[in-house]
């Protein structure tokens, strides 16, 4: 997500509306009446939750932080998707309630054994939350329907998709969402504002420019900051770094292995926001092709930093 990025007010609760009729419209049970253990779309809903817990396992493990917008965006997010899973729940047995479906489960490359050791994994914890009974193997083999079972009546199937969905996405992402709502709304530290330590690299002048680096960052994380202004490093200084949430760096200076990787590698702890000031950029190259290199310089020091998983926000800290 970019820095900064929110939903519209009322999107909000659209986006909830929307996800649990997407989920109440999913064909959760394809191929009519006869379903594929192994095909429905829950599978697929499964394996994108799991995706997401990764990709935030990783997120915390590289120290990121969200932005006070980015939480808000978030929780309506992981909401939604508690929703989507929700309707989808809700519809299979919605259906099953006036139609016969049968279970069963057919497949070019894997045979019953392979299979039914997936279907334990898959399908172990929800058995045993639910007290159901999964089949043999050689019941399972049983159920093949290219091998003339008809299958059988998929109301246990169905228990089991419902109790494996709501472990594994309604309840974490209810979580969440409450979660990053909670941490978007919690009171900062300090009278209310947030203490954030800024990094000056290669800069002159930032003291002079406070208000308008006030006035980005309280903007950026939504609320007042408490603004700790550390010295300026000068480039062949980068073993003096010291910790800060935020970087702060000219526009006008070229991304550089050298210099600033050196400077990134010597910080105790990867910044939150590297914030690069236009104003010299600006009145250096204010001529009629200006806008063009701004963009370029821009688009420069974007793919520098995404290459380092950073986030960049560019301000013209002359204009508070």
């Amino acid at each position: 997500m970019k820095p900064g990025v929110a939903l519209p007010r009322a999107a909000g609760p659209l986006l909830l509306v929307a996800a649990f009729a997407a989920g109440a419209a999913l064909d959760a049970l394809p191929g009519g009446q006869r379903i594929n253990l192994f095909a429905p779309p829950l599978l697929a809903m499964l394996g994108w939750n799991l995706a997401v817990y990764a990709l935030l396992l990783v997120a915390v493990a590289r120290h990121r932080s969200l932005t006070t917008p980015q939480r808000r965006l978030a929780a309506w997010l992981h909401a939604a998707a508690a929703l989507l899973a929700c309707g989808a729940v809700l519809s299979m047995y919605a259906r099953g309630s006036f139609l016969e479906f049968r279970a069963g489960w057919d497949s070019t490359f894997f045979d019953a054994p392979a299979l039914h050791r997936f279907m334990q994994w898959l399908f172990g914890p929800a058995a045993a939350l639910g007290g159901i009974t999964l089949p043999t193997l050689d019941e399972f083999a049983a159920l093949r329907f290219s091998a003339g079972g008809g299958g059988e009546r998929a109301a246990r199937w169905i228990h089991l998709y419902a109790i494996t969905l709501a472990a594994l996405v309604i309840l974490p992402r209810t979580l969440l969402a409450f979660a990053a709502a909670r941490a978007s709304e919690a009171p900062a530290p300090s009278a209310g504002a947030r203490p954030l330590q800024v990094l000056p690299y290669s800069y002159q002048g930032a003291e002079a420019l406070r208000a308008g680096l006030r006035a980005a960052l309280e903007r950026h994380v939504g609320g007042p900051v408490e603004l700790q202004l550390a010295p300026s490093l000068a480039q062949g200084e980068e073993a003096q770094a010291v910790a800060a949430e935020v970087l702060l760096l000219p526009l006008t200076a070229t991304p550089e292995a050298e210099t600033h990787g050196a400077l990134l590698a010597a910080l105790p702890a990867p910044p939150a926001l590297v914030l690069l000031d236009e104003s010299g950029f600006r009145r250096r190259f204010a001529g009629p092709d200006g806008a063009r290199r701004l963009e370029e310089r821009r688009a420069l020091w974007r793919s520098w930093l995404v290459s380092r998983h950073l986030p960049a926000l560019f301000v013209d800290l002359s204009v508070p």
